[in-house]
């Protein structure tokens, strides 16, 4: 496909009589299809198990044996909606070692319709690994996406970043696969891809444009704006005013690249909590129940253990006990789960800021403690558009996690543990900071803390679902989250929410 540009003379300028355009054209290859709304990607897989390919055709492009006709009849008798097509399909190519993947992608790119994804696994004897795979893959095609699968690699991820050089274009896959994290990368990858290459597309379409504003060179004689007889001369004045359009261009282009990174990186997070969401909710009942039916059997073990022999009473009940602390911790683990998967919704309002930090530091003051100074440096007049209950939810889970990095740091003498509160209006946004003096954070886990059920803590001292929580809320509000930490010093967590309601 090409695309015919049309611009003014090469000056920049018209002429009296109108501009007399120039064609520019330049090759923009299609490497997905769209027809009818509905989008094809190709995408490569690279495995020694021919088995691995299939598990990947099943998920990703599975085989419509139904009949369109029974499809309606069983909507006209039961009532159900018939299923519509994927408007994403993928199509699908093997490769069982790396070099022959290199030969499928030179293929590829040599037809102008190159893959946007590559599935490659980490182990693929007596050939090249994963790694060596990928860097050569790369090196014909950068803009490629990358999964390396893998059950076990002698690569840590720092050794891959050492070699690869593009991290930003790799996620890893850990075997045994699950279904629904292999369409929610593909999905999230092909859309980071597309939107990369429209963004290249925009690039060649502004270079293009730039190049036919451009005066000619000096050195062929051709006068400055010259569009025939009796045309003026194009000034200094009006060159260097060119020159301050094309920078103003320039900043406008770098400024819309950094907004699509920052989209394609909560694209990826976005789809990572929608599908720990649906895992959640599926999971809710089937653990429910049984725990239920064990808090009854405790009830009435703790009720017979009255007609026991006393030397045996006591250590039964010990027991009993001990089980249904356990109990009631599924139950706190069931509860947030619960809250994950099924976030309150209704209609926002206005809510006072302070209302909610105010009642957040009482329900917390126990763990909290005595010695740590709280400055609350928000006016009573901050309000933001959402729910109080849940903002209230968002405060309760950052104090939470202030007040634990403040008891684990050994504060110097001088310095008390502090939890500040502050307000500010940025770029018609309001945004609320939480700092503290804590231990803070280290930079490798900056980018996982809002992952759902990561955690640093040890083992029954939390489940990793309270930093994911303030996300999905805040996103409720059309509100984000941002961290930033320096170990040892502080961590300031700043919400970002939208002056006015939607």
């Amino acid at each position: 496909m090409s695309v015919t540009l049309k611009s003014p003379n090469p000056t920049g300028r018209f002429c009296e009589d109108g501009p007399e355009p120039i064609s520019t054209e330049f090759a923009i290859p299609q490497p997905f299809r769209q027809t009818a709304g509905k989008s094809s990607y190709r995408v490569l897989i690279v495995d020694d198990n021919p088995s691995i390919h299939e598990d990947f055709r099943k998920i990703l492009s599975p085989a419509s044996d139904a009949d369109p006709r029974s499809d309606e009849l069983e909507s006209i008798v039961f009532g159900i909606p018939v299923e519509t097509e994927p408007r994403v399909t993928f199509e699908l190519d093997s490769a069982f070692q790396g070099q022959s993947a290199l030969e499928k992608l030179n293929e590829a790119v040599s037809e102008g319709r190159p893959y946007a994804l590559a599935f490659v696994d980490i182990q693929m004897p007596p050939g090249w690994d994963g790694v060596t795979t990928i860097n050569h893959l790369w090196g014909v095609y950068p803009g490629l996406q990358v999964v390396i699968c893998t059950a076990y690699s002698s690569y840590s991820w720092e050794d891959m970043r050492s070699v690869l050089k593009q991290p930003d274009s790799l996620l890893v896959l850990k075997k045994p696969f699950d279904s629904a994290e292999i369409q929610q990368m593909a999905h999230t990858l092909v859309r980071k891809w597309e939107l990369n290459l429209l963004a290249e597309i925009g690039l060649g379409r502004l270079d293009a444009s730039i190049r036919n504003l451009l005066p000619p060179s000096r050195e062929t004689g051709a006068a400055l704006g010259d569009c025939g007889p009796g045309t003026p001369v194009s000034t200094q004045s009006d060159e260097l005013q060119l020159v301050a359009t094309l920078q103003r261009l320039g900043q406008t282009l770098e400024s819309t690249r950094g907004k699509l990174r920052h989209a394609e990186q909560q694209l990826v997070h976005s789809e990572k909590m929608a599908s720990i969401g649906r895992l959640s909710a599926g999971i809710l009942h089937e653990i429910n129940n049984p725990l239920n039916y064990a808090l009854a059997a405790l009830t009435v073990l703790e009720n017979s253990a009255n007609r026991l022999p006393e030397n045996i009473r006591k250590d039964q009940l010990d027991t009993v006990k001990d089980l249904r602390d356990g109990c009631s911790r599924m139950q706190e683990i069931t509860s947030s789960l619960h809250k994950f998967a099924y976030p309150e919704s209704g209609n926002l309002r206005k809510v006072q800021v302070n209302d909610a930090v105010r009642t957040a530091l009482r329900l917390m003051a126990v763990e909290i403690g005595d010695g740590v100074i709280i400055e609350n440096r928000i006016s009573n007049d901050v309000n933001i558009w959402g729910s109080a209950s849940q903002l209230t939810k968002v405060f309760i889970n950052l104090i939470h996690n202030s007040a634990h990095a403040l008891r684990m740091k050994s504060h110097e003498t001088g310095t008390v543990p502090r939890i500040h509160f502050e307000a500010a209006a940025v770029n018609g946004r309001t945004i609320i900071s939480v700092t503290d003096n804590g231990t803070g954070i280290p930079q490798g886990d900056l980018g996982k803390i809002f992952d759902p059920f990561y955690t640093t803590r040890d083992v029954g001292q939390g489940i990793g679902l309270g930093l994911g929580t303030c996300h999905q809320i805040l996103q409720q509000f059309r509100a984000t989250i941002k961290v930033e930490s320096i170990p040892g010093v502080h961590t300031r967590f700043d919400l970002s929410f939208p002056e006015q309601g939607f």
